[in-house]
């Protein structure tokens, strides 16, 4: 089980009800629980502890939470 999570790694509709860009613009403005976002000169990070995160949602993450990469 992985503690650090990027945002992008989940299913943002899903959990959300939003995009991975709507996602990103809330949690910019500190209007995403539990999603920490950080400004490295002109680049963003977003991410999130997963037990702090689960613990905000209510549930823990399942396999369906997460976005399927493509290789």
């Amino acid at each position: 089980m992985q503690d650090l999570i990027k945002l992008s790694q989940l299913d943002t509709k899903k959990i959300f009800g939003l995009s991975l860009c709507g996602a990103q613009m809330r949690a910019r403005k500190g209007r995403l629980p539990g999603i920490h976002a950080e400004k490295h000169g002109k680049n963003w990070s977003y991410f999130l502890w997963r037990k702090k995160f689960e613990k905000e949602i209510g549930r823990e993450l399942t396999e369906e939470d997460f976005v399927e990469r493509r290789k």
